[in-house]
């Protein structure tokens, strides 16, 4: 099944102050990391195949890599069209609240500079944001 499946054309979005689409059907990673990085990348490739294009993870789940790398397997087949189509939800850890880690930290796990919604839990962390919107790289 190649392009866009049958499962983006009937799944809600929901337009974000942004202007960026969340598909209101995601699939939550949490749990996942029992299964190796390249295994759980070849699930989630599976997920893309059937037309999933929200994704929920989190530094602490430890799954931000696998969906990284399926997320750039699905452009290289040409199963997604840009990277803009893959709506990533991701968690920051405390450790990476600093406003000069956080693109680093996305970098080096997710494989990619954007996820589309990080969820901030201090101060710090929305300084950090702001830093990133002011950069264009992400936007709430």
């Amino acid at each position: 099944m190649g392009g866009e499946a049958a499962l983006t054309k009937v799944v809600p979005a929901v337009v974000l102050s942004s202007g960026h689409k969340m598909p209101l059907i995601g699939l939550g990673t949490a749990g996942s990391p029992l299964q190796p990085t390249e295994a759980l990348a070849d699930i989630l490739m599976e997920a893309i195949e059937m037309g999933y294009r929200h994704f929920d993870t989190a530094a602490i789940h430890g799954t931000e890599a696998a969906i990284g790398q399926a997320v750039a397997r699905a452009l290289e087949r040409h199963l997604i069209k840009s990277r803009g189509l893959v709506f990533i939800i991701s968690k920051l850890r405390c450790t990476d609240a600093d406003r000069d880690l956080i693109l680093p930290a996305r970098k080096e796990t997710l494989g990619l500079f954007l996820a589309l919604l990080l969820l901030l839990q201090s101060g710090e962390q929305t300084l950090a944001m702001e830093k990133l919107i002011d950069l264009s790289i992400s936007s709430l």
